[in-house]
């Protein structure tokens, strides 16, 4: 059984789904998952300190694909699609 993340503050889940958002309308729409993780560890703007983004999904949601599951009406993980997988990891994309 997959753990409810209840106890994520609304405003982590807030400013990284801003971040998950900001990247993919960079990138029109669709990005590879390791791209989007790629660009949360670069990324040290954390809610709660000198960490990265990635570091702060990870630590309240334990992965990007359960965050990714907890804001479905923001985000779609699309079907697998040649070319993805390997070193892109799985297509995410932009719903609102």
């Amino acid at each position: 059984a997959r753990a409810k993340h209840t106890a994520v503050d609304p405003a982590v889940k807030s400013h990284l789904e801003a971040l998950v958002k900001e990247y993919l309308t960079a990138s029109g729409g669709i990005a590879g998952s390791r791209d989007i993780g790629r660009y949360l560890a670069a990324n040290s703007e954390s809610r709660r300190g000198n960490r990265s983004a990635l570091t702060e999904l990870k630590e309240s949601y334990g992965s990007l694909l359960s965050f990714i599951l907890a804001c479905q009406e923001s985000f779609l993980v699309q079907d697998k699609r040649p070319g993805y997988g390997g070193d892109v990891g799985f297509p995410i994309k932009l719903l609102k």
